[in-house]
């Protein structure tokens, strides 16, 4: 394990902030042999002028694209850094959270606890969620996850920040093509290649400090009336699994021929497809029982059956637009 070259993986946009903490926590880390890769999304604030003093005073920060900078979207933006670093494996990292010391050791033990090499093997982790002075509010999770192949379909509990990727997994992202308008979110994308053909597997230790503030892409329900108040949210909700089916179609265009994905999974991959391309309400339900089709929560499952028992017309309007 002591020789194992990690990459981390960072995708900046005006995270001036925070930027340094953040940088600073990883050079703090207890594993020490890692390569912090760094592409800038089209940063308008101090954030290149921050990241090019690191890049000078730590040789094992690289700024990737110092001389072109171009906004790409942060999907894109993770995938132009997944293809352009190398090592052993892969960690994704934001720009306004803090790792906690033994965050690259702890993640890097659990992906060797099944050491092989040619299996796509995803490791994610708890995260401690905390408000914009770093004081803890409450583990995210703080439980095992099913990260079966069929439950990933449908949600997603990988949270991009607590991941690490082996070398098998990154080649078969890298080898297909990647639309981002498909796909909800990269983390969400990662979980599901993954899941279909390798496996997915959970620490259930908070590694980093996951900051809540307004500039946050997508946020941590922390308290009862913030769940509650989502919980209500239906129509919020009901895009959210239309667009869950509509990366399920586009993972069925590309993987769904593919040899290396079993019968099994197959299965529930055209059960998703055949939710979603439905003509009528009792067709979904018929192919959603046929393919076992359950979210993370059991007020998840709820909905899609409300979904499809009576707001079927939502999932064909969003095919025909």
């Amino acid at each position: 394990m002591e020789n194992a070259k990690i990459a981390i993986l960072l995708s900046t946009y005006n995270g001036a902030d925070y930027l340094a903490e953040q940088i600073d926590s990883i050079k703090q880390q207890t594993y020490s042999s890692w390569q912090l890769y760094i592409r800038d999304d089209g940063s308008t604030d101090q954030t290149v002028q921050i990241i090019q003093a690191y890049q000078k005073a730590d040789q094992r920060i690289v700024f990737l694209n110092e001389t072109h900078i171009e906004n790409l979207g942060v999907k894109r933006s993770f995938m132009a850094l997944l293809a352009n670093a190398r090592a052993d494996y892969y960690m994704f990292c934001d720009q306004d959270d803090v790792w906690l010391p033994e965050k690259i050791e702890l993640t890097l033990a659990k992906m060797m606890k099944k050491y092989v090499t040619d299996k796509p093997r995803l490791i994610h982790t708890d995260l401690m969620v905390v408000d914009q002075d770093l004081k803890p509010q409450k583990a995210m999770f703080g439980r095992d996850f099913q990260d079966d192949f069929r439950d990933v379909l449908y949600s997603n509990s990988v949270t991009g920040c607590t991941v690490m990727v082996n070398e098998a997994l990154r080649q078969l992202l890298l080898k297909t093509s990647f639309e981002p308008q498909q796909v909800v979110m990269h983390d969400w994308w990662f979980a599901l290649v993954a899941a279909a053909f390798g496996e997915i597997d959970y620490l259930e230790k908070p590694t980093i400090l996951y900051r809540q503030h307004g500039d946050n892409t997508f946020g941590a329900d922390v308290s009862g009336f913030q769940r509650l108040r989502r919980f209500f949210k239906m129509e919020q909700e009901i895009q959210r699994f239309i667009s869950a089916l509509k990366q399920d179609d586009y993972f069925a265009q590309i993987f769904g021929n593919n040899s290396r994905l079993s019968t099994v999974n197959k299965r529930y991959l055209q059960a998703a497809v055949a939710i979603r391309h439905s003509r009528s309400s009792v067709a979904a339900i018929k192919a959603l029982i046929k393919g076992k089709a359950r979210k993370s929560t059991f007020k998840g499952t709820l909905l899609m059956w409300y979904v499809l028992v009576f707001r079927h017309s939502v999932i064909k309007k969003s095919i025909e637009g």
